[in-house]
This record gives C-alpha cells, sequence and structure tokens, in this order.
C-alpha cells in the first residue's frame, strides 16, 4: 500500500497477533507512543502522524503492523524533533542555511587576510634580495647607505603595523564569529538535541583552526622580516664603518623595541580572548 494526498496509509493486518522478538521489550516504546496523545501535547499528534507515515511507508505492506510496532522508539523521536524544530520556529535546513552564511563570510574574510600575508611572504625574499644589491651598488657613498638604512628601519616598522593590524583583524572576527556561533546556537532545540549541533562543531573547528594557522604565520613572518632586517641593518652599518660598540648597541636597540612591539600584540590578543 502506498502514501495517499490526503496523508493515510493503508495498514493490513490479520487476525492474529505477529509475532515479535522475545529478547525485545517493546512495552517502553508503546508506552512513549501512548504519551503522545497526552491534552497537553495535542500539537506533537500531527508530527506524530507525519512520521508514523513516513516511517511505516517504508516497510512491506504485509509485515507493515509488525515492523512499524517495533519502529515505534524510532517514529516517537521523530515527532519529537519536528515538534521541537516547530516550537522554535526552526528547520535545519534553515540553520544549515544560516550557517553557510555565516561559515562562507567569515572563510571570506580569512581568506583576504591570507592572501595579503601570501603576497608579503612571497615578496620578503625578493626584498631582501634587492636591498643587498643596492648596499653593494652604493657601500661608497655614505649618504645613500643612510637613507636606506632609514629606509630599511621605516619599512620594518610599517610592515610590522600592518601585521598587527591582521592579528587584529583575526581577533575580532574570532570574536564576532564566536558570537554569531553561540547565537545561533542557543536555541533550545540544540540543548534537547545535542547531536544536531555536530556538523556546526565540525565547522567551527575549521574556522578555529584557520585563524591558529594565519596568527603563527603572522607571528612568524613578523620575526623573520625583522631578524632579516636586523641583519641588513648591520651590512650597511659595517660598510659605513661603523664601529662594533655602535653596531652592538643599534642591535640591542632594534630587538627590545621588536620584543616591546611583540609583548605589546600578545596582551592585545589576551585581553581580546578574556573579553570574548
Amino acid at each position: 500500500m502506498s502514501l495517499s494526498d490526503k496523508g493515510r496509509l493503508n495498514i493490513m493486518y490479520e487476525l492474529k497477533a505477529p509475532l515479535f522478538d522475545s529478547s525485545q521489550d517493546l512495552n517502553m516504546q508503546i508506552d512513549r507512543f501512548k504519551d503522545c496523545f497526552n491534552d497537553e501535547n495535542k500539537s506533537l499528534l500531527k508530527f506524530l502522524k507525519s512520521a508514523t507515515i513516513a516511517t511505516a511507508s517504508n516497510f512491506p505492506a504485509e509485515q507493515r503492523l509488525k515492523m512499524l510496532i517495533e519502529s515505534l522508539h524510532e517514529v516517537v523521536e521523530k515527532a519529537r524533533i519536528n515538534f521541537e524544530v516547530y516550537l522554535n520556529n526552526l528547520s535545519i535546513d534553515k540553520i544549515k542555511k544560516d550557517y553557510d552564511e555565516v561559515k562562507s563570510k567569515y572563510f571570506d574574510s580569512l581568506s583576504d587576510i591570507l592572501s595579503k600575508l601570501s603576497n608579503k611572504i612571497i615578496g620578503l625574499p625578493i626584498g631582501i634580495s634587492a636591498t643587498l644589491f643596492a648596499v653593494e651598488k652604493i657601500k661608497d657613498s655614505n649618504f645613500f647607505l643612510l637613507l636606506l638604512l632609514g629606509a630599511t628601519i621605516v619599512t620594518s616598522i610599517y610592515i610590522s603595523l600592518l601585521l598587527q593590524m591582521h592579528f587584529k583583524d583575526l581577533n575580532y572576527i574570532s570574536k564576532i564569529f564566536h558570537y554569531d556561533y553561540n547565537t545561533l546556537l542557543e536555541n533550545n532545540f540544540f540543548f534537547k538535541y545535542p547531536d544536531e549541533k555536530n556538523l556546526f562543531e565540525e565547522i567551527k573547528k575549521r574556522i578555529t583552526d584557520r585563524i591558529k594557522f594565519l596568527k603563527t604565520i603572522i607571528e612568524s613572518y613578523f620575526w623573520v622580516m625583522n631578524v632579516a632586517n636586523i641583519f641588513i641593518c648591520i651590512f650597511i652599518l659595517v660598510k659605513l664603518g661603523v664601529v662594533n660598540n655602535g653596531i652592538i648597541i643599534t642591535i640591542i636597540g632594534l630587538l627590545f623595541t621588536i620584543i616591546q612591539f611583540r609583548n605589546n600584540l600578545l596582551n592585545n590578543d589576551e585581553e581580546l580572548k578574556n573579553g570574548s
């Protein structure tokens, strides 16, 4: 028999009761099914009807009654889930659509940051090579060497500030993403049926992992770029004929500035984490 347009299902049965597996206790399933007919749960009945028809229509007609009784737990569970969706004015498809929009928005933002970082990383060895080549070309001109030294320091500061901006952007994205995620999953539906949020937790983990990965890239690039520029500054100072004491003082000053800058970045990161 098949499901009609009016949502009815024909069930054939014999006069004698079907034989059930004696090792299976059906009393609890039947009691849960009967509980759905309580006065306080009248709204649940239409969902119970739909779940019963959907489940029973999958069984062969000649075994439909027996298999339906054995599947009452599945019927009740399906009906209650759909009922909770109705109560919360939600549907799994709508939730997935909303979360796909959240996911796409944040993945696009992270991809944009990654693209900018990739360009900087690719340009780093080219910039270092060009600077060293320029030093060799102008090694006889102290004026141009001093100019190049200043340009190297200013470039380090400028790129460090850009990296700091990217780092703060990642913190902001992380904070807003977790807010959106928690808001979406605060619905009572997910408290009653926690298994339904597994997909969303997996996506959350992917975005969180990507944020951590990008932070690692930013920090690595920060140190590689600044340490490389310190060596370039040393190379220029040698060409300028600066004595060892002057070079050491310059190195200490640059390292101290870099460490302070990085510590400030870490402190801001911790403040954002504690505030989120």
